[in-house]
Order: structure tokens, then C-alpha cells, then sequence
């Protein structure tokens, strides 16, 4: 089975609990026959540094806070995705705050970004060259991409979940509400939910409805 699993990277910055689980479960993955094509979100991947990033984090950020600059000629939305800038920038930040990126959320969600940055996902998922069998999201805030691509490739969508309530409880109370809306729409076309050994917290059952949904431990073989 060939899987194309969107990743958020870390450039060996910020590492969370997921960033490892995702680490692992690669490694579950592969040992089981399948190939997994990454495509690292944000950031460059520490393990894969090289890959040409998705979404980069700071030609992201300054698009969807200063909307004009989404207007930028291509050689200079290049550099912005550089991965050497990228990973210099995440290992000056060390952490990752959620009350810095209520904005940056919603616009994930809601796709409120430039749109070449979708036309270049469905490039790199061309280029793993092999047709995808499915595709991974390492978490329902990539869901509108996960989304897109199911629609675009016609291959079913899986998500890992966990933590994500930590998250969105901390972008102030008015954002929280609409993120969840956005997660409970946006998450509709995943086939599954994938909890990695680890039953989701009950906050997510209820705001995900996931008692409704199926959910898996592992990816299903």
C-alpha cells in the first residue's frame, strides 16, 4: 500500500508528543511492507531534511497576516520555503504557542491562504510518483488539506488523533468555537480517526462526535 502521510515537520526544533509518535508509527509502517511517502507541513522533517516543504511556516505566516503579500512572484515564495530559513527559524522559537496562532488556525481550516499553496501540495503528492492508496493526517488540523487531497486523488483519508483539545482550548474563547465547528466539518471525509494505542480524550469524543466515527489504533492493514 502505498500511503502519502501529510506530516507537520520540526527541523529539529519543537518536539512534541505526537511529533514522536509519528516517528514511530513510520517506522510500524514501513517494517509492515507499506511505502509512506512524507510530506512535511510547516517545517522541514528532521529525519528528511531535504524534502521541499508544503505550507512553510514563515511564507504562511506572513500571507495570511499581511494578505497582499500572497501576491508575491514565485522565485521570492521560494526563498520564503527555503529549507535552511525555515529550520534556522524553528530552532530560535524552541516552542510553539497556541495563542500566537489563533489566526494561523483558522486559515489552515478554512483554506483563507494563498491558494498556489494547494496547487504546490498536489504537485508534491505527483511527485511521490506512485498513486497514492491512501492518505495520513498526523492531526484533524490538517483536515481541509487532507480534505483536498482526498477529493483531487480519490484515495480514502485516515487521521491520527490526540492532544488537539489541549490546543484549541487555549486560542480564546470566541476562535476556540469556530476551530471546532471547522474540525467537526472539515474531518467528515476522514474514513477513520486513528488514536495510536492511546484512547482520545473525552473532550475530543465529544467535540469530534467521535463516538460516532470509526476509530483505530493502528493504520488498518
Amino acid at each position: 500500500m502505498h500511503i502519502v502521510w501529510l506530516r507537520p515537520g520540526t527541523a529539529n526544533g519543537f518536539q512534541c508528543e505526537n511529533c514522536l509518535r509519528d516517528r514511530l508509527l513510520l517506522e510500524q509502517l514501513s517494517a509492515a511492507g507499506h511505502t509512506v511517502s512524507s510530506i512535511p507541513i510547516y517545517l522541514p522533517l528532521a529525519e528528511k531534511p531535504g524534502i521541499s516543504v508544503c505550507y512553510g511556516a514563515l511564507r504562511f505566516w506572513l500571507g495570511t497576516t499581511w494578505p497582499l503579500l500572497q501576491r508575491l512572484p514565485s522565485f521570492f515564495n521560494a526563498l520564503l520555503d527555503n529549507g535552511w530559513l525555515l529550520s534556522a527559524i524553528a530552532r530560535l522559537a524552541k516552542t510553539s504557542d497556541p495563542s500566537q496562532g489563533a489566526a494561523l488556525t483558522l486559515a489552515t481550516l478554512c483554506g483563507a491562504y494563498d491558494p498556489r499553496l494547494d496547487a504546490e501540495l498536489f504537485e508534491a503528492i505527483d511527485a511521490c510518483g506512485v498513486k497514492p492508496d491512501a492518505f495520513l493526517i498526523s492531526t484533524p488540523l490538517l483536515a481541509h488539506q487532507g480534505r483536498l487531497a482526498h477529493d483531487c486523488f480519490q484515495a480514502p483519508l485516515y487521521s491520527l488523533i490526540g492532544g488537539e483539545d489541549h490546543w484549541v482550548d487555549k486560542l480564546g474563547a470566541e476562535t476556540k468555537e469556530r476551530v471546532w465547528e471547522l474540525l467537526r466539518s472539515e474531518s467528515l471525509s476522514c474514513a477513520a480517526f486513528i488514536t495510536g494505542g492511546m484512547p482520545p480524550e473525552q473532550r475530543l469524543v465529544e467535540q469530534l462526535h467521535l463516538d460516532t466515527r470509526v476509530c483505530l489504533e493502528t493504520f488498518p492493514a
